[in-house]
């Protein structure tokens, strides 16, 4: 019983910190869209990896 919570325990942790990890790729994912919007509108056309801005 004991010994089920603690795995129990250590299995929510470990979920709580690959969310952690992912919630932080996701942030890290859409500052970098926005950054390359904010390039293609100040900067005119711009071409950055695979994806082509244009200005508007």
């Amino acid at each position: 019983m004991n010994l089920y919570s603690f795995v129990q325990l250590d299995l929510f942790i470990l979920l709580i910190i690959v969310l952690n990890i992912f919630s932080l790729e996701l942030l890290n994912w859409i500052l970098h869209q926005l950054r390359g919007l904010y390039y293609a509108t100040h900067l005119g056309c711009e071409q950055k990896g695979n994806l082509s801005y244009t200005s508007f």
